[in-house]
Protein backbone atom coordinates (compact mmCIF):
# COMPACT_ATOMS: atom_id res chain seq x y z
CA UNK A 1 0.00 0.00 0.00
CA UNK A 2 1.65 3.30 -0.79
CA UNK A 3 1.87 5.80 2.10
CA UNK A 4 2.28 9.59 2.42
CA UNK A 5 5.78 9.79 3.52
CA UNK A 6 6.56 12.21 6.46
CA UNK A 7 10.43 11.72 6.39
CA UNK A 8 10.27 13.54 3.03
CA UNK A 9 11.83 16.93 3.46
CA UNK A 10 9.74 18.41 1.52
CA UNK A 11 6.28 17.36 3.43
CA UNK A 12 7.75 18.47 6.42
CA UNK A 13 7.94 22.07 5.25
CA UNK A 14 4.50 21.79 3.65
CA UNK A 15 2.53 20.31 6.94
CA UNK A 16 4.70 23.24 8.64
CA UNK A 17 3.77 25.77 6.98
CA UNK A 18 0.26 24.87 6.43
CA UNK A 19 -0.14 24.38 10.71
CA UNK A 20 1.15 27.94 11.40
CA UNK A 21 -1.12 29.14 8.61
CA UNK A 22 -4.33 27.46 10.68
CA UNK A 23 -3.27 27.99 14.13
CA UNK A 24 -1.75 31.29 13.80
CA UNK A 25 -5.41 32.62 15.09
CA UNK A 26 -4.37 30.91 18.75
CA UNK A 27 -0.77 31.34 18.84
CA UNK A 28 -0.15 34.77 17.76
CA UNK A 29 -1.07 37.57 20.19
CA UNK A 30 -4.21 39.38 19.53
CA UNK A 31 -2.50 43.04 18.62
CA UNK A 32 0.52 41.10 16.57
CA UNK A 33 -2.01 40.06 14.12
CA UNK A 34 -4.17 43.20 14.17
CA UNK A 35 -0.75 45.07 12.89
CA UNK A 36 0.02 42.84 10.62
CA UNK A 37 -3.19 42.55 8.99
CA UNK A 38 -3.59 46.67 8.70
CA UNK A 39 -0.21 46.69 6.98
CA UNK A 40 -0.78 43.64 4.55
CA UNK A 41 -4.81 43.84 3.66
CA UNK A 42 -5.57 48.13 4.58
CA UNK A 43 -6.62 49.36 8.05
CA UNK A 44 -10.68 49.38 6.94
CA UNK A 45 -10.88 45.76 5.87
CA UNK A 46 -8.75 44.44 8.45
CA UNK A 47 -10.22 46.22 11.62
CA UNK A 48 -13.36 45.55 10.27
CA UNK A 49 -12.86 41.31 9.94
CA UNK A 50 -10.91 41.60 13.59
CA UNK A 51 -13.88 43.42 15.29
CA UNK A 52 -16.45 40.79 13.53
CA UNK A 53 -13.89 38.05 15.22
CA UNK A 54 -14.08 40.14 18.47
CA UNK A 55 -17.95 40.28 18.62
CA UNK A 56 -18.79 36.51 17.34
CA UNK A 57 -15.54 34.17 17.98
CA UNK A 58 -17.23 31.10 18.45
CA UNK A 59 -17.45 30.17 14.67
CA UNK A 60 -13.91 31.16 13.92
CA UNK A 61 -12.78 29.25 16.98
CA UNK A 62 -14.66 26.44 16.44
CA UNK A 63 -13.18 26.06 12.79
CA UNK A 64 -9.45 26.93 13.87
CA UNK A 65 -9.75 23.96 16.49
CA UNK A 66 -11.24 21.63 13.57
CA UNK A 67 -8.53 22.54 11.68
CA UNK A 68 -5.73 21.62 14.60
CA UNK A 69 -7.76 18.58 14.99
CA UNK A 70 -7.22 17.62 10.88
CA UNK A 71 -3.42 18.40 11.12
CA UNK A 72 -3.37 15.98 14.42
CA UNK A 73 -5.57 13.33 12.82
CA UNK A 74 -3.87 13.77 8.85
CA UNK A 75 -0.62 13.21 10.75
CA UNK A 76 -1.48 10.23 12.36
CA UNK A 77 -3.40 8.41 9.74
CA UNK A 78 -0.41 9.11 7.19
CA UNK A 79 1.86 6.72 9.74
CA UNK A 80 2.29 3.14 8.40
CA UNK A 81 3.16 1.49 11.37
CA UNK A 82 -0.33 2.63 12.76
CA UNK A 83 -2.15 1.10 9.64
CA UNK A 84 -0.72 -2.10 9.95
CA UNK A 85 0.11 -2.69 13.07
CA UNK A 86 -3.19 -1.06 14.78
CA UNK A 87 -5.61 -1.63 11.95
CA UNK A 88 -8.70 -0.93 13.80
CA UNK A 89 -7.23 1.88 15.53
CA UNK A 90 -6.74 3.13 12.21
CA UNK A 91 -9.71 2.35 11.31
CA UNK A 92 -11.48 4.52 14.19
CA UNK A 93 -9.29 7.03 13.67
CA UNK A 94 -10.06 7.18 10.09
CA UNK A 95 -14.00 7.85 10.45
CA UNK A 96 -12.88 10.35 12.82
CA UNK A 97 -10.69 12.61 10.93
CA UNK A 98 -13.33 12.18 7.99
CA UNK A 99 -15.98 14.06 9.80
CA UNK A 100 -13.55 16.35 10.96
CA UNK A 101 -12.77 17.57 7.47
CA UNK A 102 -16.62 17.68 7.33
CA UNK A 103 -17.25 20.03 9.72
CA UNK A 104 -13.97 21.86 9.13
CA UNK A 105 -15.43 22.54 5.60
CA UNK A 106 -18.89 23.31 7.27
CA UNK A 107 -17.35 26.01 9.20
CA UNK A 108 -15.45 27.18 6.64
CA UNK A 109 -18.46 28.00 4.47
CA UNK A 110 -20.09 29.41 7.99
CA UNK A 111 -17.65 31.52 8.26
CA UNK A 112 -17.44 32.86 4.92
CA UNK A 113 -20.71 33.96 5.95
CA UNK A 114 -21.10 35.22 9.18
CA UNK A 115 -17.59 37.42 8.53
CA UNK A 116 -16.41 40.14 6.12
CA UNK A 117 -14.52 37.66 3.69
CA UNK A 118 -15.91 38.55 0.28
CA UNK A 119 -19.73 38.26 0.75
CA UNK A 120 -21.09 35.72 -1.50
CA UNK A 121 -18.18 35.59 -3.81
CA UNK A 122 -16.05 33.49 -0.87
CA UNK A 123 -19.35 31.64 0.30
CA UNK A 124 -19.59 29.85 -3.60
CA UNK A 125 -16.21 28.20 -3.62
CA UNK A 126 -16.74 27.30 0.34
CA UNK A 127 -20.05 25.02 -0.53
CA UNK A 128 -18.60 24.14 -3.80
CA UNK A 129 -15.49 22.68 -2.13
CA UNK A 130 -17.43 21.67 0.99
CA UNK A 131 -20.05 19.24 -1.71
CA UNK A 132 -17.30 18.00 -3.17
CA UNK A 133 -15.59 16.47 0.45
CA UNK A 134 -19.03 15.21 1.12
CA UNK A 135 -19.27 13.13 -2.04
CA UNK A 136 -15.63 12.12 -1.82
CA UNK A 137 -16.03 10.98 2.05
CA UNK A 138 -19.02 8.66 0.55
CA UNK A 139 -16.81 7.17 -2.11
CA UNK A 140 -14.35 6.81 0.57
CA UNK A 141 -16.02 5.06 2.82
CA UNK A 142 -17.89 2.79 0.75
CA UNK A 143 -14.34 1.54 -1.21
CA UNK A 144 -13.00 1.03 2.41
CA UNK A 145 -15.79 -1.32 3.18
CA UNK A 146 -15.38 -2.94 -0.35
CA UNK A 147 -11.22 -3.34 0.85
CA UNK A 148 -10.57 -1.41 -2.42
CA UNK A 149 -7.78 0.38 -0.45
CA UNK A 150 -6.27 2.28 -2.85
CA UNK A 151 -8.96 3.53 -4.28
CA UNK A 152 -9.95 4.53 -0.68
CA UNK A 153 -6.77 6.33 -0.34
CA UNK A 154 -7.67 8.16 -3.38
CA UNK A 155 -10.60 9.82 -2.08
CA UNK A 156 -8.77 10.37 0.89
CA UNK A 157 -6.42 11.80 -0.64
CA UNK A 158 -8.39 14.46 -2.60
CA UNK A 159 -9.94 15.45 0.59
CA UNK A 160 -7.09 16.20 2.39
CA UNK A 161 -5.76 18.51 -1.09
CA UNK A 162 -8.62 20.43 -0.59
CA UNK A 163 -8.40 21.18 3.33
CA UNK A 164 -4.56 22.13 2.84
CA UNK A 165 -5.60 24.05 -0.29
CA UNK A 166 -7.97 26.15 1.74
CA UNK A 167 -4.82 26.58 4.30
CA UNK A 168 -2.48 27.87 1.37
CA UNK A 169 -4.82 29.91 -0.06
CA UNK A 170 -4.15 32.70 3.15
CA UNK A 171 -0.91 32.72 1.79
CA UNK A 172 -2.47 33.94 -1.76
CA UNK A 173 -4.77 36.06 -0.21
CA UNK A 174 -1.80 38.37 0.83
CA UNK A 175 0.40 37.77 -2.68
CA UNK A 176 -2.45 38.92 -4.39
CA UNK A 177 -3.40 41.78 -2.48
CA UNK A 178 0.50 43.09 -2.20
CA UNK A 179 1.58 41.79 -5.34
CA UNK A 180 -0.88 42.35 -7.71
CA UNK A 181 -2.77 45.06 -5.54
CA UNK A 182 -6.23 43.15 -5.74
CA UNK A 183 -8.53 44.82 -3.53
CA UNK A 184 -9.11 42.61 -0.16
CA UNK A 185 -12.51 41.61 -0.71
CA UNK A 186 -11.79 40.21 -4.69
CA UNK A 187 -8.65 38.78 -3.35
CA UNK A 188 -10.34 36.31 -0.70
CA UNK A 189 -13.05 34.70 -3.61
CA UNK A 190 -10.36 34.72 -6.10
CA UNK A 191 -7.79 32.89 -3.24
CA UNK A 192 -10.40 30.52 -1.95
CA UNK A 193 -11.11 29.37 -5.44
CA UNK A 194 -7.18 29.02 -6.48
CA UNK A 195 -5.72 27.79 -3.63
CA UNK A 196 -7.63 24.69 -3.24
CA UNK A 197 -7.93 24.40 -7.03
CA UNK A 198 -4.14 24.08 -7.25
CA UNK A 199 -3.76 21.61 -4.78
CA UNK A 200 -6.37 19.33 -5.84
CA UNK A 201 -4.86 19.42 -9.16
CA UNK A 202 -1.31 18.79 -7.51
CA UNK A 203 -2.45 15.76 -6.28
CA UNK A 204 -4.23 14.17 -9.16
CA UNK A 205 -0.94 14.76 -10.58
CA UNK A 206 1.95 13.55 -8.35
CA UNK A 207 0.70 11.66 -5.73
CA UNK A 208 -3.12 9.84 -6.99
CA UNK A 209 -1.25 8.92 -10.40
CA UNK A 210 0.84 6.87 -8.29
CA UNK A 211 -2.40 5.26 -6.38
CA UNK A 212 -3.78 4.15 -10.04
CA UNK A 213 0.17 2.96 -11.24
CA UNK A 214 0.24 0.99 -8.19
CA UNK A 215 -3.48 -0.23 -9.08
CA UNK A 216 -2.42 -1.67 -12.34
Amino acid sequence: MYHFKLNNLLNKILLLIVSVITLDFLIVPKEIRRELLIKLIGPEYAVNQLNEFSNNPKIILIHVILGMSFICLFLLQSSSKVSISMPKAHKTVGYIFLIVANLLTLTGTLTAIFYPFSGQASVLPNIFFEILIIIFTIYAIQFARQKKFINHQIYVSRIIAICLGIGFSRILIFILVIIFTIPPKEAFAQAFWFGSSLAFFLNEFFYAQKLYIQQK
